[in-house]
């Protein structure tokens, strides 16, 4: 629920700070919504590998 309310209210905002620019605002605005949607997945990722990085140094710790 919350990543909706945020969505909602950064939609509100760029749409509102960008509107005056026309073809070019809603382009900016859709650039802004596919970097945050990139970072999401940046992070999403980075956190599973670490995730798989601790579990494989965790089963090597017998076989030094």
């Amino acid at each position: 629920m919350r990543g909706m309310i945020f969505g909602g209210l950064s939609g509100f905002l760029f749409g509102s700070l960008l509107s005056h620019m026309g073809g070019f605002g809603m382009m900016a605005g859709f650039l802004i919504n596919l970097i945050a949607i990139l970072v999401i997945i940046a992070l999403f990722r980075y956190i599973i590998a670490s995730f798989r990085k601790k579990r494989s140094e965790d089963s090597n710790r017998w076989r030094r």
